[in-house]
């Protein structure tokens, strides 16, 4: 611990930070220097975690409570108030260490998170999942969406992730977990990744747990309830995981798959009006913007019509 801080100065200082961070107005500069008091000593990331944990729980008392920072000091119900309604927010803008809690992402929106083993996870749209860490293992489920996961390396701790589908399992490495109406598709960008169907979280945090199928660099299956292939498949990767930068990218997969996926990012759907348009094969690179363009985009690549039935379908139709 800095020892120019007693135990209360610091704790002070975490929750200083917690209530500035709420304000509207915080600049550049606050942020920045935010982050620099967080990196430069593992004690303020502890404290700041305590903070941050407390209203987690807070949340479902009553909004009246007196927050118990030190035997004497208070906050203001107003700001009290304020400060817990601002944690489901907070987490939009800022990349911060956390150890257990819940996170989720509406249509079109993605989230950077930092857990507190200094993992990094990029939370794609319309997407939630929580963490659950121990001394045992790091776990994390994946309950809808897609997630980008850059897992720090702790051969004593394993990282899994648990989907409906399966788990995978790593100890360090770069993965991509996608939720998918065929299954929990997993993609390798960098080290090795272990799969399963079976959802017994105390095996897999075993050390000598052994995967139905292990994954390697720029290698991807898709995991369901029923089935696990045994042979991979070969892809690129960073095609794979090319949305992190709002870019969609195809290298021979269906018009459908295309309007599957681009329906994550919008509200409505957008929908083949003539079937036979959803089995093209689509070499294209997408880029992500806002519903109108991208619509445009996809009149003008594969040339089709759109016709706005209503408010929430759009329907495609071949230009004759």
């Amino acid at each position: 611990m800095n020892t120019n801080l007693t135990e209360n100065e610091l704790h002070d200082t975490a929750t200083e930070w917690f209530v500035r961070l709420q304000s509207e107005e915080l600049t550049e500069q606050e942020k920045q220097r935010f982050f620099h008091w967080l990196a430069v000593d593992p004690a303020h990331q502890r404290a700041y975690i305590e903070i941050e944990k407390f209203w987690d729980s807070l949340a479902a008392l009553e909004i009246e409570s007196v927050i118990p920072l030190r035997k004497k000091t208070f906050l203001p119900r107003a700001l009290a108030a304020s400060v817990a309604l601002f944690l489901v927010g907070i987490m939009v803008f800022f990349n911060i260490s956390y150890q257990s809690t819940h996170f989720a992402t509406a249509v079109g929106e993605q989230r950077n998170l930092v857990l507190s083993d200094g993992s990094q996870i990029i939370l794609n749209t319309a997407s939630t999942l929580s963490t659950d860490f121990n001394e045992q293992r790091r776990l994390v489920h994946l309950t809808k969406g897609e997630a980008f996961f850059d897992v720090a390396k702790d051969r004593s701790k394993p990282f899994i992730v648990q989907t409906s589908n399966g788990i995978v399992r790593v100890l360090g490495t770069q993965f991509n977990v996608l939720n998918a109406k065929k299954g929990s598709v997993v993609t390798v960008l960098e080290g090795s990744v272990g799969v399963t169907q079976d959802q017994d979280i105390h095996l897999a945090a075993q050390a000598n747990f052994k995967p139905a199928l292990q994954l390697e660099s720029n290698q991807q299956v898709v995991i369901t309830p029923e089935y696990l292939a045994q042979n991979p498949n070969r892809v690129d990767a960073h095609d794979v995981v090319a949305w992190r930068e709002g870019q969609l990218v195809y290298n021979g997969e269906s018009f459908a798959r295309v309007l599957e996926d681009i329906n994550r990012y919008f509200e409505g759907e957008i929908r083949a009006g003539d079937e036979a348009l959803n089995n093209l094969q689509v070499i294209a690179v997408l880029q992500l913007q806002d519903k109108q363009t991208t619509l445009r985009a996809l009149e003008e690549a594969f040339d089709v019509a759109s016709v706005t039935v209503s408010d929430e379908l759009i329907l495609l139709y071949p230009k004759k």
